[in-house]
């Protein structure tokens, strides 16, 4: 089995308020580097829209720090500076670890249902996750 001794401090009454009366619009719900297009040293498009849906669009942050910040600081410090300027908000930095959280948890399931062989990559990213910010007492990661 799995145990990871982390809390979920980041998870309480006062921040799951924020999650109250977010929009709701259409996400690809998978955006990271490998679903990227690069032509000629330039951004050519995005594929992989298969588990596209609607929700929050601060949850399309959580594959950021799930898989692009293992390939590149430098592109998830653009993918934030392109999207919110040179100021990150504490309620997009606590409702984005709440989803991460969230997801942290349910990767786990996904991943041995349909991957199985794949769970210790699994775990190695949960420990990363739960590393850069120090096991959800913190509400962004070490590298910002």
């Amino acid at each position: 089995g799995i145990r990871y001794g982390f809390s979920l401090a980041v998870v309480n009454k006062e921040n799951t308020e924020l999650l109250k009366d977010r929009p709701s619009l259409f996400l690809h719900d998978d955006f990271h580097l490998s679903n990227i297009i690069i032509h000629s040293n330039k951004y050519a498009g995005t594929i992989d829209f298969n588990r596209c849906d609607y929700g929050d669009p601060w949850h399309e942050f959580v594959k950021m720090y799930m898989y692009s910040s293992e390939i590149s600081i430098p592109f998830c410090h653009g993918q934030l500076n392109g999207y919110f300027g040179k100021s990150l908000s504490n309620d997009f930095l606590t409702i984005s670890s709440i989803y991460l959280a969230a997801t942290i948890i349910s990767t786990l399931v996904w991943t041995k249902r349909i991957i199985p062989h794949e769970m210790n990559q699994s775990k190695k990213r949960i420990r990363r996750i739960l590393e850069e910010f120090n096991n959800f007492k913190s509400n962004k990661p070490t590298w910002l």
